[in-house]
């Protein structure tokens, strides 16, 4: 991962704890399941992510096809703190964090009528709700042979 990537998770998650609030959100996942939950930071992204030292923000392929969907379930800034530390080295815990597997699609309903979405570090506020999906092979991705 870039320097300048690495700055932007830095300023959004320094952003997360300035700003703590919990937001209820309605996922629907895969146009069938639903839950309902209360979490300051709800991650979505294309791929997997690892979230383990020192591959933290790296992804083992960019096509498997799944959303990486990672729920934190903190209270306090205390907690939330402590789960991200737990989760660099690689020692969650139960109530830390939630990680949904097999998504393709995820629509994030509110009460609120816009959400803030922090897009590589920017943050822009989009009207609920909001709709993810995979499309695979939908971009042509060129990467070094490794």
């Amino acid at each position: 991962m870039g320097r300048s990537k690495r700055l932007a998770m830095l300023v959004a998650g320094a952003r997360t704890l300035i700003r703590f609030r919990h937001h209820r959100l309605l996922l629907t996942i895969n146009d069938a399941e639903r839950a309902t939950l209360d979490t300051p930071l709800l991650f979505v992204g294309s791929n997997d992510y690892a979230l383990v030292l020192p591959e933290v923000g790296k992804r083992q392929n960019l096509n498997d096809g799944q959303l990486c969907v990672v729920i934190l379930r903190s209270r306090s800034r205390a907690g939330l703190i402590a789960a991200v530390l737990r989760a660099l080295v690689g020692e969650t815990r139960a109530d830390d964090l939630i990680r949904l597997d097999d998504v393709t699609r995820l629509r994030v309903s509110s009460p609120r009528s816009h959400l803030a979405v922090a897009i590589d570090g920017e943050t822009e506020h989009f009207p609920t709700p909001l709709d993810y999906r995979i499309r695979p092979a939908a971009l042509t991705v060129l990467a070094p042979i490794e």
